[in-house]
């Protein structure tokens, strides 16, 4: 006889997981809206390299910005590289961005603009 402890725990992880995968389909869903055909993370990558934060999760995930696959970038990669691009951008541990770095991004995101 299988125990009552064993069977609830095993609908909880059902029900958990149920749950967890509406909310993961609306962040995949999200994720692919803002990126769009063209990207929109990579285009912050000069400050990720300039603030130091670029790791092997983050070039990942650029580069998949950069080429327009958004759709296959992990929900939860993507929502790290943001949390990082905004711990660097309001926190930045004291250092302030170049000039360079912002006009590198500033000539990245022109490439946004309806002509």
């Amino acid at each position: 006889m299988i125990p009552a402890s064993v069977v609830g725990a095993f609908v909880f992880l059902i029900s958990a997981n149920r749950r967890e995968y509406s909310v993961l389909k609306d962040v995949m869903a999200h994720a692919a809206d803002v990126e769009g055909q063209q990207g929109m993370l990579w285009r912050f990558g000069p400050l990720f390299d300039e603030l130091g934060k670029s790791s092997a999760q983050v070039s990942k995930v650029l580069t998949l910005s950069r080429e327009g696959r958004g759709a296959d970038i992990e929900p939860e990669d993507y929502a790290e590289t943001v949390r990082e691009l905004y711990a660097a951008l309001s926190g930045g541990g004291g250092r302030s961005i170049s000039a360079e770095a912002a006009g590198k991004v500033e000539s990245n995101l022109a490439g946004l603009r309806p002509s």
